[in-house]
């Protein structure tokens, strides 16, 4: 089929996206020389939708050499990232096709197209590509060692694994972290006497322990459970979370139940609840198994304070019935003590339970997933199939509230595209986000941003001699993370000569609007000192009023992260905190968030993410700075040059 050159062309530079999107695609049936230059033009467009079709074409193109040499330039632009991007996906989407040109460019001479080869290389996964990569692990360039060490690990097998583990020893911080987390990949038993001097080293414990839990070996199982005492949030969880997956291993259920069990019944545990109350749905279900492990009074309790959260209440009702079953007594006594205020019923309920009538029955498969598609679609967030049942009442609440008794009328209500059509989706996203926030969360990363990212963003602005600082608190719930971000700006010596921008945004309307009014109940002060609370607050019965020196310093907004490009209040943004939210996001959404992320990032601006989140597997354009207080992303200031 041959199509107008002059049509094509203009096609190509249309406004809408659509338009160019379809120019694109329709290359894929043209023969004629001059399409392929359109083509890898089109892999650097604006939009992602774009810039896909651009790469199916390409990866389609019969001359393999060829599409992978398209591909391979496009790795170097360095004024466009999203075409270094579609590059990637496009290398990483040919496989063992790519693998013969990325191992005869892996010594190429622009460092930064160098780490992408061997970045693409590890998420191929071809073990020919191991003997390439193994003087990399010891090049002089931080990124190129990191990037290779990540690759090892993706790749995986006994040589990659001897290699990494040579190195584990000799390191520095940032390359130990790195390869802890290649060997838990991996997930051959480790010498648990190489990693006990690292423990302590307090920042790589959360890897020391992710790891531990890939390692199926007795002498793990009792070095992690004493993580879950550590200090550190983020340590403890990834031993609970450790000890979870090893419960599941054949043969090490029993072993761990008792382990934990003798270490934990007799203690406080009060803590669990934190757990249980995390963004992570893994570190949900690994407190709740480990409750049921541990079977006391005390870890009873815990359980039934969230018995009637819908995200976990179906786990916790397991957890509670398997105390019941091996330990009555234990329920015996909480009954006791808890039967006043929860009701004879309830613990009825717990003894004999049955499974809650559902008037309107199970969704059928078909019908979750058009819903989940189209959610994933207009906000991001994704639902695997076994949150299927979270998704389900969800929906239900939303039937309820509209009148509803058939899935088949709810989904064509929430597809429509009329004005009632458009309110549904935007409350039925509203019903599915997450807004557990409160003040000063995660706090060494807040000590990060307050006594190193602050100070050297106003030196790099003085010597640039820019009065300006932008921050964006990207899914911001109910306001509690951009007035942290603003009470800490104040706090920091300094900040008085500089102009400050604090954005939060979120997709929940609703959420937004509390947001704007900066009142709160106590539950949002759990890990706020007595200082900030008396200083920066003023009580009203109840609730906390935020003084009116820090409610002006932040702006609201109701930004879809997916489209925050779009958003001309979100340029040239210093500084992003996208903590726990792409967690929900499935694999296609979170690299193309991310890759706005870097393009509304000045030079040298940081990303921070939640501590149970990093960029592996979805970006290498950011480089993984070390802190003393915590390791965060940073975009380059400038390129790295070449060899």
């Amino acid at each position: 089929m041959t199509i107008g050159f002059d049509n094509l062309k203009a096609a190509l530079i249309s406004p809408d996206e659509e338009v160019r999107r379809s120019a694109v695609a329709s290359l894929r049936e043209t023969v004629e020389p001059w399409a392929l230059p359109l083509v890898e033009n089109a892999l650097g467009d604006d939009n992602w939708r774009v810039r896909k079709a651009a790469v199916e074409v390409i990866r389609e193109h019969p001359d393999r050499e060829t599409a992978a040499g398209v591909f391979i330039k496009a790795l170097g632009d360095e004024e466009n990232a999203g075409r270094r991007t579609a590059a990637m996906e496009g290398l990483a989407a040919m496989a063992q096709d790519a693998v013969p040109y990325l191992l005869a460019n892996v010594n190429h001479p622009d460092l930064d197209v160098r780490k992408f080869i061997v970045d693409i290389l590890g998420d191929i996964g071809d073990p020919a590509a191991v003997d390439s990569l193994a003087p990399l692990v010891r090049h002089s360039s931080d990124n190129i060692r990191l990037a290779a060490v990540e690759a090892l690990g993706a790749i995986g097998g006994d040589k990659a694994f001897d290699l990494i583990l040579d190195l584990l020893p000799t390191g520095d911080l940032s390359l130990q972290f790195s390869l802890l987390h290649s060997l838990g990949k991996i997930g051959k038993p480790i010498p648990v006497d190489g990693l006990r001097p690292l423990l302590d080293k307090k920042i790589l414990r959360r890897a020391i322990y992710d790891a531990l839990g890939r390692t199926r070996s007795k002498e793990a199982v009792e070095l992690i459970v004493d993580g879950i005492r550590e200090s550190t949030k983020s340590a403890r969880q990834a031993a609970v979370r450790s000890l979870y997956i090893l419960a599941r291993e054949p043969g090490l259920g029993d072993f761990v139940e008792q382990k934990v069990k003798d270490a934990l019944a007799d203690e406080n545990i009060d803590y669990f609840g934190e757990f249980i109350d995390a963004d992570n749905r893994e570190y949900k279900l690994a407190a709740i198994k480990l409750l049921s492990m541990i079977g006391s009074p005390s870890a009873l309790d815990i359980l039934l304070k969230f018995s009637s959260d819908d995200s976990v209440q179906a786990d916790v009702d397991d957890a509670i019935s398997r105390i019941n079953k091996i330990a009555p007594s234990v329920v015996d006594k909480v009954e006791k003590e808890k039967k006043p205020v929860l009701g004879k019923e309830f613990f009825k309920s717990i003894r004999d339970p049955r499974p809650p009538p559902k008037v309107l029955g199970p969704m059928s498969m078909a019908h979750f997933e058009k819903v989940r598609d189209l959610v994933t679609r207009v906000s991001g967030l994704h639902y695997e199939h076994d949150l299927k049942y979270l998704l389900e009442r969800r929906v239900q609440r939303r039937m309820e509230d509209v009148g509803l008794d058939s899935y088949e009328e709810y989904v064509r209500l929430v597809e429509g595209r009329d004005e009632r059509g458009q309110t549904e989706r935007r409350r039925l996203i509203n019903s599915l986000s997450t807004n557990e926030t409160y003040f000063f969360r995660e706090d060494f990363q807040l000590r990060a941003f307050h006594q190193e990212i602050l100070p050297a963003l106003m030196e790099q602005k003085r010597k640039s001699r820019d009065d300006r600082i932008r921050v964006w608190s990207a899914g911001c719930s109910s306001g509690e993370e951009p007035y942290t971000i603003a009470i800490l700006i104040q706090e920091t010596p300094g900040t008085e000569h500089f102009k400050f921008d604090v954005v939060g945004s979120d997709i929940n309307d609703q959420i937004v609007a509390q947001a704007r009014k900066a009142e709160y109940g106590l539950s949002s002060f759990r890990a706020t000192t007595d200082y900030y609370k008396s200083t920066y607050f003023v009580q009203e019965n109840n609730r906390f009023r935020l003084i009116d020196q820090i409610r002006k310093m932040v702006s609201f907004d109701t930004t879809n992260i997916l489209e925050a490009k779009d958003n001309p209040r979100l340029k040239n943004i210093d500084v992003i905190f996208c903590r726990n939210v792409i967690i929900y996001f499935n694999q296609e959404a979170k690299k193309q968030v991310v890759d706005q992320f870097y393009q509304l990032l000045n030079p040298g601006g940081y990303l921070l993410l939640g501590h149970s989140e990093s960029l592996m597997s979805i970006s290498t354009q950011f480089e993984l700075v070390h802190l003393k207080n915590d390791l965060v992303y940073r975009k380059p200031i400038r390129r790295r040059g070449r060899e």
